[in-house]
C-alpha cells in the first residue's frame, strides 16, 4: 500500500473531512502528525517494503508508539528514527495452527454476521452485535467493554433491539436469536 493512500485511511479514522486532507503527500503527512501530536496512540504499520513506505506514516508525538513489521530489515529506520529491530523465528506447528483456527473462525463469523444480517434485517449490524452477545449471556457491563461502548449505549441498544424485534424483554430476545442461530461459539 503507497503510504498517501495509508494516511488517508488514518485521516478517515480520525475523522478529517475529505475536502480538508491535502493533495501531495506531505501535507497529508504532516496534517496527519498534527493531529496526533496531542494525543497517545499506538500505530501498527504491518508488512512494510522499506522506510521509505513507513516514514510518513511515523507519528511525532513522544505520546506515540509506531510498531512496524517487515520481512526486510528496515536499517534506514533504526538510522533516522532510532527503531530497535526484534527478530522473530518462525513459528511452531502448533502456534501455526492457531493462526489458522483464528481465520478460519474469523471467516465463519463473517458468514455468521451475514446470516444475522438477513434474519434481522431491521437490527443494525452494531445491535445484531449486542443481541448475539446478550444470546451468550453476556451482561451489559460485559457488552459494553467487549465492544467498547458506554453502559448507556448498550442499554439503549438493547432498548431497540426489544422494540424492533417486537418483544417485550431479554429473555424474549435471546429465544429469538437462539432460534435464528445466534449466541453460539463458533466452534459449535
Amino acid at each position: 500500500m503507497h503510504p498517501a493512500e495509508a494516511i488517508r485511511g488514518f485521516l478517515d479514522a480520525l475523522g478529517v473531512p475529505a475536502q480538508r486532507i491535502p493533495v501531495e503527500l506531505d501535507g497529508q503527512s504532516a496534517l496527519y502528525r498534527s493531529l496526533l501530536a496531542n494525543r497517545r496512540m499506538l500505530v501498527v504499520l504491518d508488512n512494510a517494503q522499506d522506510a521509505d513506505q513507513v516514514r510518513p506514516l511515523l507519528p511525532g508525538s513522544p505520546d506515540c508508539f509506531s510498531v512496524v513489521t517487515s520481512r526486510n530489515l528496515l536499517i534506514g529506520l533504526m538510522i533516522t528514527h532510532g527503531a530497535q529491530p526484534l527478530g522473530l523465528g518462525l513459528m511452531s506447528h502448533a502456534e501455526s495452527e492457531g493462526v489458522l483456527d483464528r481465520r478460519i473462525i474469523a471467516f465463519f463469523t463473517g458468514a455468521h454476521r451475514e446470516y444475522a444480517a438477513q434474519v434481522f434485517p431491521e437490527l443494525t449490524e452494531r445491535e445484531r452485535e449486542v443481541l448475539d452477545l446478550v444470546a451468550l449471556g453476556h451482561g451489559n457491563h460485559q457488552i459494553a467493554g467487549r465492544l467498547v461502548l458506554s453502559e448507556k449505549t448498550v442499554r439503549n441498544h438493547v432498548s431497540a433491539i426489544l422494540f424492533k424485534l417486537q418483544v417485550s424483554d431479554r429473555a424474549a430476545a435471546v429465544a429469538r436469536a437462539r432460534d435464528a442461530g445466534m449466541g453460539r461459539s463458533p466452534s459449535g
